[in-house]
């Protein structure tokens, strides 16, 4: 994925698991998506933010 973004729907159901999963491990696959494909967190919620104005 790193060739290009991903959909909306996808980080946020990338978001959801690292901030709102009950389970540990579902948590850290969701940040680790996150930072896999836009390097760091604030890129991610700028990405989030540009599209959803």
């Amino acid at each position: 994925m790193k060739e290009g973004k991903p959909p909306i729907a996808l980080l946020k159901t990338w978001l959801w698991m690292m901030l709102d999963a009950k389970d540990e491990d579902l948590r850290r696959q969701g940040e680790s998506k996150i930072i896999a494909t836009f390097s760091n967190m604030k890129a991610a919620v700028e990405y989030l933010e540009s599209h959803e104005a």
